[in-house]
């Protein structure tokens, strides 16, 4: 059976929000942005507000700095505190560390950031042999065609697979106790094969394309380029993109870029060992 979670960036929004019996689980935290991890006092009010609706709870982790390290390691003192065996996705293999050293209770998740898929939303072209012929003029002033070419099926597979394919990395897996991963519902479909100790969690309807240690959003009212001061700018606006080349229009929001994909083939992700549906209500950061 497929377990529904709800994924939160925002205490506001969560308890605004009508958690409706069909989700036994919320996602709290932020995967995208160091700042924007949450103070102790959030964290323990959404703990609480969990528990009053008898939800399990799952903690998000972005990538850090030391710093932002040592902000953690805070919360995840509080959270062993608080809670039986808790959950925890993490996105740096530093957190990882800091885990499996001093909190064994934690159970840690293999988070999107860290867990490799073909995630360019070109690539839904490129598979069902939609790209265009294109033409230019030449340096020498003659005429170019390039025409588009198909790719063999092979290459299609391989596209929808991802590196949790690789005894190697399974094995990492494993020794590293993690016993979930967490991956995105790529536009050209998802190719998992799970060893039977690993289960994986898919996000929808917002699927991560990319992000940077550069935020625009903090520049956006400055008149350079050099980051002084985080305002959080991405908790009041994002940005939508649109190019030709695009099969969906992308969202920037902060110094993260997402896509949305309402495909959802339950059916076939439970067969692959997906046991676990992540709903996005809004822009994950």
């Amino acid at each position: 059976m497929v377990e529904r979670a709800v994924l939160f960036t925002n205490q506001r929004f969560l308890e605004n929000y009508n958690i409706n019996s069909r989700y036994r689980r919320v996602y709290f935290g932020n995967e995208f942005c160091q700042k924007l991890i949450p103070t102790q006092k959030t964290l323990e009010e959404v703990l609480k507000y969990t528990q009053r609706k008898n939800l399990g709870f799952t903690f998000l982790t972005p990538f850090v700095t030391d710093a932002g390290l040592g902000t953690l390691d805070k919360l995840f003192l509080f959270l062993v505190n608080n809670l039986n065996s808790p959950e925890v996705v993490i996105n740096d293999f530093g957190v990882l560390d800091l885990i499996n050293e001093k909190y064994r209770q934690i159970q840690p998740i293999l988070g999107r950031l860290v867990f490799r898929q073909k995630r360019d939303p070109r690539l839904i072209n490129i598979i069902r042999g939609n790209q265009k012929t294109k033409t230019y003029t030449s340096s020498k002033g003659y005429k170019v065609i390039v025409l588009p070419k198909s790719i063999p099926s092979a290459l299609k597979e391989a596209y929808s697979k991802s590196n949790v394919d690789f005894p190697e990395v399974k094995g990492f897996l494993l020794r590293k106790k993690i016993k979930r991963i967490e991956v995105d519902n790529l536009l050209h479909g998802v190719l998992l094969d799970l060893p039977k100790e690993i289960s994986a969690s898919i996000y929808v309807p917002f699927g991560y394309i990319t992000v940077t240690r550069y935020c625009p959003m903090l520049t956006e009212k400055q008149k350079n380029q050099r980051i002084t001061k985080c305002n959080k700018e991405c908790q009041k606006y994002f940005y939508k993109l649109r190019a030709s080349c695009m099969p969906k229009v992308i969202y920037k929001k902060g110094a993260a870029q997402f896509y949305k994909n309402d495909t959802f083939p339950v059916k076939k992700w439970e067969m692959m060992g997906i046991d676990r549906i992540v709903y996005e209500p809004e822009l994950p950061i």
